[in-house]
C-alpha cells in the first residue's frame, strides 16, 4: 500500500489556523486601543480639572464720552486679562465660546489729559468693574494690562449745511412738475470734530430714479453720511419731498406788442401782434386770459431795420414753448401839418 502525504499549506486546517491568529491579533490591538483612549481621556479629565493661569484678550469698545466731546482716535483697543480658572473653562473660552467685545462706558470714568502728547488716557483700574461685569470670569481676574489706555478726545462743533435731494424724475408724456417741489428740511445740523465739519458744505440724500410719473409724489429719502466713521452726526436722518405732477396741454395766445421808449414818435409795427405757444395744466386751462401776457419792444433808434420783441409778462403757472416773431419791422409815421 502507498502512503498519502498531507500538505498542511494546502489543507483547510492551515488556513483556519492563520485566520484565527489574525483575529486574535486584531482583538488584542482593539483592546489595546480602547484602553489607550480611556487612559488618555482620564488623563485629560485630570489635567483639565486643575487650575491654570492664562492671559485672555478682549476687544474694547468705548461709549458715552464726556459731554460735547467725541472719540476721534483709539490707541489701545485690546486689553489683556490674567485669569485663574479650571482648564475646562479656559479651553471652552479659547476654542468653543469666543467672547464678545467689552463695552466701556466713559460717563463715570476719569478721563485725563496726556501732558506728553496730544490725546487722553484712562487708568485700566477704573474700568475693572466693567470688565468683571462683562467677562466670563468675573471673580477670577488677577490683573489687567496695559495699566493705561490711550485715546484721543476732541471738542465738537455744530454747523448748518444745505440738504440736496438727488432725484432723477421722468414724468409721463404731457405731464410735468407743477409749481415748486416742497422739501423738508432744507438744511441739516452737523456735529463733529472741527477738522471735518469745516470741510462740509452740504449733505446729499440717497439717489432715486422715477420714470413714467403721472401723479404727485410723496417721498422720504435717507440722508447719506459719508463722514460717519469720522464721528460726524446729523440732526435728522432723512428728508421729505412733495413733488406735484399735473397733466398739461398746449395752447396759444395772440398778444398785441407794446412800445416803450418812443414817446415822441409814432411807430407802425409789422406785425403788430406776437403769437405765444405755451403749456398749461388742465386744471388751469380756464384761468388763462390774454391780458395775463405782455409783449414789448424797447425802441432802439440805432436799430434801423427791426426791433427786438420781448415777452416780459406771462402767468407763472404755465410753461412757455416759444413765441413768434422775435423781432418786428417798423415804420416811423410823420404827421403832415
Amino acid at each position: 500500500m502507498q502512503k498519502k502525504t498531507v500538505n498542511l499549506k494546502q489543507s483547510g486546517l492551515y488556513h483556519n489556523l492563520i485566520n484565527l491568529k489574525k483575529l486574535q491579533n486584531k482583538t488584542q490591538f482593539s483592546i489595546f486601543l480602547v484602553c489607550l483612549i480611556i487612559s488618555i481621556f482620564i488623563w485629560f479629565l485630570i489635567k483639565m480639572s486643575k487650575d491654570y493661569t492664562a492671559d485672555i484678550s478682549y476687544k474694547l469698545i468705548y461709549n458715552n464720552p464726556p459731554s460735547n466731546q467725541i472719540i476721534t482716535e483709539i490707541y489701545d483697543s485690546i486689553i489683556y486679562v490674567q485669569i485663574d480658572s479650571r482648564g475646562f473653562d479656559l479651553m471652552n473660552r479659547a476654542y468653543l465660546n469666543k467672547s464678545h467685545p467689552i463695552e466701556i462706558d466713559l460717563r463715570n470714568i476719569p478721563v485725563h489729559k496726556n501732558r506728553y502728547r496730544i490725546g487722553n488716557y484712562i487708568l485700566s483700574e477704573s474700568i475693572l468693574n466693567q470688565i468683571r461685569n462683562q467677562s466670563e470670569f468675573p471673580n477670577q481676574i488677577n490683573r489687567i494690562s496695559p495699566d493705561t489706555l490711550f485715546l484721543k478726545l476732541e471738542n465738537t462743533i455744530s454747523k448748518e449745511v444745505d440738504v440736496k435731494a438727488v432725484i432723477d424724475l421722468v414724468p409721463k408724456k404731457q405731464h410735468y412738475i407743477y409749481g415748486n417741489i416742497t422739501q423738508s428740511p432744507l438744511k441739516v445740523i452737523l456735529t463733529g470734530p472741527p477738522s471735518i465739519i469745516d470741510t462740509i458744505n452740504f449733505i446729499y440724500s440717497e439717489p432715486i430714479k422715477l420714470e413714467n410719473v403721472k401723479d404727485d409724489q410723496h417721498l422720504r429719502l435717507m440722508l447719506l453720511n459719508p463722514y460717519k466713521n469720522d464721528q460726524v452726526s446729523l440732526s435728522v436722518d432723512s428728508v421729505e419731498l412733495i413733488i406735484p405732477i399735473q397733466e398739461y396741454t398746449e395752447n396759444t395766445a395772440e398778444i398785441p406788442i407794446k412800445i416803450n421808449g418812443a414817446a415822441s414818435k409814432r411807430l407802425k409795427l409789422f406785425p403788430e401782434k406776437v403769437q405765444v405757444r405755451y403749456l398749461v395744466a388742465l386744471k388751469d386751462f380756464e384761468r388763462i386770459t390774454n391780458d395775463m401776457f405782455s409783449a414789448v419792444i424797447n425802441f432802439d433808434i440805432n436799430a434801423i431795420n427791426n426791433q427786438q420783441v420781448k415777452l416780459d409778462r406771462f402767468p407763472a403757472f404755465i410753461k412757455i414753448i416759444d413765441y413768434e416773431p422775435k423781432s418786428v419791422e417798423y415804420l416811423i409815421l410823420i404827421d403832415n401839418d
